[in-house]
């Protein structure tokens, strides 16, 4: 039989859970609770005050920011990499930088092949980020 947890316990769980960003498989395993633990949590006390409504939408908000400095630095990345490319062949751009933008540019499309293989298999499996719950 597993650890009986307060109540207090569980509701900072489900706290986590919804306001942190991570996912649930990550929370689990932060907090050493089952996966199917933490869900019957949430589950419980989704309709409760265990999260006010700031702290929510401070959640979504933060997720939006996340997302959005992520494509920004991506976006900047490729603005970066295009003008080495286009000055490749004056002496502005050294044979080092020039690799290293082919090499960002391959990376980046294995980095986004990737990444949508991994949305497939998680749509396939029916999980979802913690904030998305």
């Amino acid at each position: 039989m597993g650890l009986k947890r307060t109540d207090e316990f569980r509701q900072d769980a489900v706290r986590i859970a919804l306001t942190s960003g991570l996912t649930r498989k990550q929370v689990a395993d932060d907090l050493g609770v089952g996966m199917s633990t933490l869900n019957k949590w949430i589950m419980a006390h989704r309709d409760t005050d265990v999260v006010s409504k700031e702290d929510l939408n401070l959640a979504q908000e933060n997720d939006r920011l996340r997302r959005e400095n992520r494509l920004l630095k991506e976006e900047r990345e490729i603005l970066k990499n295009k003008w080495i490319m286009a000055h490749r062949d004056t002496d502005m751009v050294s044979k080092e930088d020039l690799n290293l933008a082919q090499e960002n540019d391959r990376l980046r499309r294995e980095n986004r092949l990737l990444k949508e293989e991994r949305e497939i298999l998680k749509n396939r499996s029916g999980l979802e980020p913690a904030c998305a719950r």
